[in-house]
């Protein structure tokens, strides 16, 4: 798959609350997600915002931040990677950023 990714870094799974296996990921709106096992991928794809927000997770600054570099371009896009960079790993940059 194509497009922008950051991980949030989470080190609990939001659907058991097991820790992450560091191989389990789910990938919803440019976020990656990691999970404690392959069952909690499709649970929490089932209704993602509702499971990491009572999982505690912050996830609406990530997802603001990928809508944002989406749009963006020139100077203000790498002014915003740049921003991605300190707060988050990017797994995958966006397209024509490689």
């Amino acid at each position: 798959p194509a497009g922008f990714l950051l991980d949030l870094g989470n080190e609990k799974c939001p659907i058991m609350g097991g820790d992450v296996d560091g191989k389990t990921f789910s990938h919803w709106n440019g976020l990656r997600i990691g999970h404690c096992c392959p069952p909690c991928i499709e649970d929490l794809l089932a209704a993602p915002e509702k499971a990491l927000d009572e999982a505690g997770i912050e996830w609406r600054d990530a997802a603001r931040l990928v809508e944002t570099v989406k749009a963006a371009s020139g100077e203000e896009r790498k002014a915003l990677l740049a921003e991605a960079a300190r707060k988050y790993e990017i797994v995958r940059a966006p397209e024509g950023e490689e």
